[in-house]
């Protein structure tokens, strides 16, 4: 359900297994695509909307014996006549609706629009590549690398001073053998117990160093929809339109207003917003 998506954590591994269910029982709906309305969006331009799926893989082997994935995401791209890209955020999908079946015919033309008809996953690949499939790796290699350290720390304390012990308890068995006593241990048992653990630590710490290699498999597109502005709908249904709503420049200034009001509310509190509209998350203002 999407009220529940939207408040996963992209690369969470319960996001992971949604992913995987999903691409596996839907993946031929996904890729055919559908044709979704955009209630909030109340311009006259229609776009596509790409559904864009991007895997890392660390040095590890999964069952089949591929490189193991740890971490996937479903990134939305969306994509205007004039061939404009963008990012479109985490969840855009929330703001969208099936066309109900009186509005069919109001669209049914820009079906047949040329602009429909051209390769559009290339340019929505490159730009996935340069803007999306790096913040996606650099977070994975940042807790990753979080990881290995605590977890380097954590089995060399641990091994060390079992190595210490070891080689302390060789040391006293020894000598008590060199002075003909009979010790209830006898000190090459000890002495090969801390050769183990030594040997084992170094194994250890190789394959902790080998899991800080990721990387990234080529971003593909499995899915979309054309997606149609209320605007647009209301205009070619002959709807009324909020005269505020006219105007693009007019409802900018409103929004920003919005926005404004916000943060000047949010400093109040002490507070420090930050207005990231332009960066398509799924909000405008990041306090």
């Amino acid at each position: 359900k999407p009220e529940i998506v939207s408040l996963i954590a992209p690369g969470h591994p319960i996001m992971d297994s949604i992913i995987d269910l999903t691409l596996e029982q839907e993946r031929d709906l996904l890729k055919q695509g559908c044709i979704l309305v955009d209630k909030a969006d109340e311009g006259n331009e229609p776009h596509l909307m790409f559904i864009v799926n991007h895997a890392i893989r660390d040095a590890g082997k999964a069952k089949d014996g591929t490189q193991r994935i740890i971490s996937q995401r479903m990134q939305f791209i969306m994509i205007n006549e004039g061939g404009e890209v963008t990012i479109g955020g985490h969840a855009p999908y929330l703001d969208f609706e099936e066309v109900a079946s009186d509005e069919f015919s109001q669209i049914k033309s820009i079906l047949e629009e040329s602009w429909l008809k051209q390769d559009l996953e290339q340019p929505v690949i490159a730009h996935a590549v340069q803007n999306l499939v790096p913040e996606h790796i650099n977070d994975v290699k940042q807790r990753r690398e979080e990881k290995v350290d605590k977890t380097l720390n954590a089995v060399h304390e641990r091994l060390t001073k079992e190595i210490n012990h070891w080689t302390h308890r060789y040391q006293q068995l020894k000598v008590q053998a060199d002075a003909g006593k009979q010790p209830r241990m006898q000190p090459e048992n000890a002495r090969r117990r801390a050769e183990e653990l030594t040997s084992r630590l170094k194994e250890r710490k190789e394959d902790l160093e080998i899991q800080r290699h990721v990387t990234s498999s080529t971003p593909l597109v499995i899915g979309g929809a054309l997606i149609i502005p209320q605007g647009l709908l209301n205009k070619r249904s002959g709807k009324e339109v909020p005269m505020w709503a006219v105007d693009a420049k007019a409802r900018k200034r409103v929004e920003m207003a919005a926005m404004n009001a916000v943060m000047d509310a949010e400093r109040s509190l002490g507070f420090e917003p930050t207005d990231v509209s332009a960066q398509k998350l799924g909000w405008d203002v990041q306090s």
